[in-house]
């Protein structure tokens, strides 16, 4: 069913759990999985903002540079060859990250969008969005929302 997978991630724990269901499911249809990271200035979960911290005076600037970003697919390529003979293609671009991934996904002809879905309250999700929803709604592939 799947043939190339595209993993979504931004270093929370819900992020986490897409990456291991994205793993078990390129095992599985023996599919090419790529775990993708989207840069933004506000792309900084809190799993990683005392890791930030330590390093860098301006967590901003960790995060325009992409040095956080690499940290958080690297720690993906972990969870997802855990247990497993994987080996996720690691990207880190900058932009928009809904715009990006889904930018990606039709130039690789991904087959399969994994996110992670935050847990908006229902007016902060009517009003913001979520990057999650915006890949769900556009992308011209499956999409797996993970909760």
């Amino acid at each position: 069913m799947f043939k190339n997978l595209l993993c979504a991630i931004d270093g929370s724990a819900q992020s986490n759990k897409a990456v291991e269901l994205a793993a078990d499911l390129a095992v599985r249809y023996g599919a090419a999985l790529t775990l993708i990271h989207v840069v933004t200035a506000t792309s900084i979960p809190a799993e990683l903002a005392s890791f930030v911290e330590a390093e860098y005076r301006n967590p901003a600037d960790a995060a325009a540079f992409g040095i956080l970003g690499q940290r958080i697919v690297e720690d993906a390529v972990a969870i997802a060859r855990k247990g497993r003979s994987l080996k996720p293609v690691q990207v880190v671009d900058r932009g928009e990250p809904a715009e990006r991934i889904l930018d990606f996904a039709a130039r690789e002809q991904v087959d399969g969008i994994v996110v992670g879905r935050r847990g908006h309250g229902r007016l902060a999700g009517l009003l913001l969005g979520s990057i999650s929803s915006k890949i769900a709604q556009l992308a011209a592939c499956t999409v797996i929302l993970v909760r």
